[in-house]
């Protein structure tokens, strides 16, 4: 029987080769630094996020505003309203108590989606907005981590596209489906310089990308370019946010502590990522909305080397 991993190497190879990366592309592109790499607030942040003094009821993070009636954040909102739109139906495979806060709200969909409720979130108002604009958004993966078919799902207006609050929900959107795949897929290799765990990060690139505000409208030979720029970083970026002060999360289930960074002989580029981008964004406490951000701007820029 395939495990998950394969069935979505299997499903998405079609779609992966039109963005591949030869071997040497990788070893001529690939720095043998980490390059420096900042995160800075602006100063009227406001312009690129919503603020709001309100907390998300669910998680605790940053709430963009009251939905469904509980102030919420994106990625809280857009769980709930894929969860009772497509009537998903999950499994606790703990005792139904997990602990919903930032960090681990993708951990248990069902312990989410009954939080979500507990707060006071309605389906009815879920609903309702069956009555705006559909857009046609790609596939999302459900909480086994296997493909559900494609449906269309609603969105406020596509005329709304300009309008930097409908872009930030379909960010927050395509982060939510990065967030399920990275939670599900189990990578069944254990060694760090795997091209297997290379070619799982890539797939999950090009899906977060498809989900996001413009990307399907360019050329597919611009997506490429535009991927084949900025796929370094954006992985760096993924792996650094999610990492601690003294350990890397390089992918689900998949750490590697300073000891074994010495031992691989990448001791420099482990303490570079810690210490220039981790600790930097702990300090800044940036949250998953603001790496979302990050991340579109990084792979939206024409303007990177070898574009």
């Amino acid at each position: 029987m395939l495990t998950s991993h394969e069935q979505l190497l299997r499903a998405q190879n079609a779609r992966l080769q039109e963005f591949t990366i030869s071997n040497d592309e990788v070893t001529s592109t690939t720095p043998t630094m980490v390059p420096t790499y900042t995160v800075q607030r602006s100063a009227s942040p406001s312009s690129l996020l919503l603020s709001t003094k309100h907390i998300c009821a669910i998680c605790g993070d940053r709430a963009s505003g009251k939905h469904y009636g509980v102030y919420s954040c994106e990625g809280c909102k857009g769980f709930f309203k894929r969860t009772v739109r497509k009537d998903l139906v999950y499994l606790c495979r703990e005792n139904r108590n997990c602990i919903i806060d930032k960090r681990q709200r993708n951990r248990c969909q069902y312990c989410r989606y009954r939080k979500c409720q507990s707060m006071g979130m309605k389906r009815e108002a879920v609903q309702e907005e069956r009555q705006n604009t559909r857009v046609d958004v790609r596939k999302v993966l459900d909480s086994t981590g296997q493909y559900m078919s494609t449906n269309q799902m609603e969105a406020e207006s596509t005329s709304n596209c300009s309008d930097p609050e409908a872009q930030l929900e379909r960010i927050a959107g395509a982060e939510e489906a990065s967030e399920t795949l990275f939670s599900n897929i189990k990578v069944e290799s254990n060694d760090a310089s795997s091209c297997e765990s290379l070619g799982w990060h890539m797939i999950r690139i090009i899906d977060w990308a498809l989900l996001l505000p413009s990307f399907k409208d360019i050329l597919i030979e611009d997506q490429a370019r535009l991927i084949r720029s900025g796929w370094y970083e954006l992985i760096l970026a993924d792996i650094a946010y999610r990492s601690s002060t003294d350990k890397l999360l390089l992918w689900p289930e998949r750490i590697m502590e300073r000891d074994e960074a010495e031992m691989l002989g990448c001791r420099v580029i482990f303490d570079r990522i810690i210490n220039e981008l981790t600790m930097r964004m702990k300090d800044l406490a940036v949250d998953r909305m603001e790496i979302a951000a990050l991340r579109y701007a990084i792979l939206m820029n024409p303007g990177k080397p070898h574009y």
